[in-house]
Parts: C-alpha cells; sequence; structure tokens
C-alpha cells in the first residue's frame, strides 16, 4: 500500500455517494415541493386577480361619484374666504362663464359661414336645447341673406367694465340674468363693417347633465326675452346700475342679437 492510499482511503470511507439513478433527497420529498410551489403560484394567482378585480370596482365607483356629486364652484377671490353651500354657485363664476362662452360662440376666425355652425356644435354642451335651436334658426336666417360669407367677427371685453355683483341678477331655482359688455369687431375681405360697443343681456341655468362634457354644470339659455343694447361711449364711463344704460338706448333687431 502506497502512502497515497493510507491517507485517501480513510477520507473516502466517510463520504457517502447515493446509488445512481436516486436522488439524495429522495424522490417523493423533491415532487413534494414542486407541489407546493404550484399551489402557492395559484393561491397568488388568485390574490392577483382580486386586486384587479377590486381596483376595477372602485375606478368604476369614483367615475359614478363624479357623475352623481354636484360640481364645487370656487369663487376666484379666496384672499378673505368663502364659506358656500354645497351645489351653490358664486355670482363671479356665472359672470365669467357667461361671458367666456358667449365670446366663443360668435368667434369667427376666418369665415362666419363656416365659423358659426362650427361653434354652436363645438359649444352645445354648454347650450341649452331651446337656445340651441335658436341660434341654429339664426345661422340659417343669415346664411339665406348672405351675412356670414367671408365675415371675421370678433368679441372683446370692454375694458373696465369686469365683474360687479350688480351685472349677475339671481332669479332662482337656478337660473341667472347677467349683463356682460362687449367690443364688437366684423370684417369682411379686410374691410371693417362693424365696429360698436354692445350690452348682452344672457340667462344661465343650472343644467348638470354630463359632467365630462360640461364640468360648470351651467348652460347659456338665451337672452331671457331682451334685446341687447348699444352702447355709446358715456355709456361706457358711467357706472353699471343695470340692464339698459337708458330708456332710449338703441336696441339690436331680433336677428342682430349677436
Amino acid at each position: 500500500m502506497t502512502l497515497l492510499d493510507s491517507v485517501l482511503k480513510p477520507v473516502l470511507a466517510r463520504l457517502k455517494f447515493p446509488r445512481s439513478g436516486v436522488p439524495a433527497l429522495g424522490e417523493g420529498r423533491y415532487r413534494a415541493l414542486i407541489d407546493n410551489v404550484a399551489i402557492q403560484n395559484r393561491r397568488l394567482w388568485g390574490l392577483v386577480v382580486m386586486l384587479i378585480v377590486l381596483l376595477g370596482l372602485a375606478l368604476y365607483g369614483l367615475h359614478r361619484a363624479r357623475q352623481a356629486l354636484p360640481p364645487v364652484h370656487i369663487p376666484p377671490e379666496l384672499r378673505f374666504g368663502a364659506t358656500l353651500a354645497w351645489g351653490e354657485v358664486p355670482l363671479p363664476n356665472v359672470y365669467m362663464f357667461a361671458g367666456y362662452i358667449f365670446q366663443q360662440l360668435h368667434l369667427w376666425r376666418a369665415d362666419g359661414h363656416a365659423d358659426y355652425g362650427q361653434n354652436i356644435f363645438k359649444l352645445q354642451a354648454f347650450l341649452t336645447p331651446r337656445y340651441r335651436a335658436e341660434l341654429e334658426a339664426d345661422l340659417d336666417w343669415r346664411a339665406r341673406r348672405g351675412e356670414l360669407q367671408g365675415r371675421i367677427r370678433q368679441l372683446a371685453p370692454l375694458p373696465g367694465q369686469g365683474f360687479e355683483a350688480k351685472r349677475v341678477e339671481p332669479l332662482g331655482a337656478g337660473r341667472w340674468r347677467v349683463w356682460v359688455d362687449f367690443a364688437i369687431d366684423e370684417t369682411v375681405k379686410g374691410m371693417a363693417v362693424k365696429q360698436t360697443l354692445v350690452r348682452y343681456p344672457l340667462e344661465i341655468v343650472s343644467m348638470d347633465v354630463d359632467p365630462e362634457q360640461n364640468p360648470w354644470g351651467l348652460a347659456l339659455d338665451g337672452h331671457g326675452g331682451e334685446l341687447p343694447v348699444r352702447l355709446r361711449e358715456e355709456d361706457v364711463k358711467r357706472s353699471f346700475t343695470g340692464g339698459a344704460p337708458q330708456a332710449n338706448a338703441p336696441k339690436e333687431t331680433a336677428h342682430a342679437r349677436s
């Protein structure tokens, strides 16, 4: 026996090699471990599916809640705070809505024949069905008279004639009458055809039908049976006292309300 054999033999005798083809931990134990991992995977997948379902229900509930709750109107002046009832619309918000939507409705950038109808369609969510029908009739009347072809129009608020509490009259039951002063500038093929100052009476109603399309919850409802009034320079300089500046102020015709 060599010296190498005398050293390695005791070491090799202590090592126990598994028989060929038999796992060291046993085949049954391996199968149990694999089955346990498969069960845990199925449980985890079930948990994932349940969480996805709960997330979907939460998102659906949030969407429904947005449609069910009235919009919250924040007054523009917050330096002194404000206390509002749920669903109450501050008067500055009513005034701002009326002026902005009416201005966009009558903004004809390139051709009144195309822009007027497109604006009515684009802003229909902010118009009552009655007022939309009135505007479409006005569009048809003007088109038949050839007043819209090539006409460019813009309405600009008069400087210093912004919101005053007297310019918004609550009528009750979610309805307001607003007076907004605009400078109208119209051109046809670069030639000025109308430059005047007009005070528009506008009626606003609460119409919370589709918050996705109309987050204001308000809609224009026409002129409330009144006609716009042309303003003179002295009328603009005087403080607003409500309605027409004077009894003999020139009125717009029925089809010249805009």
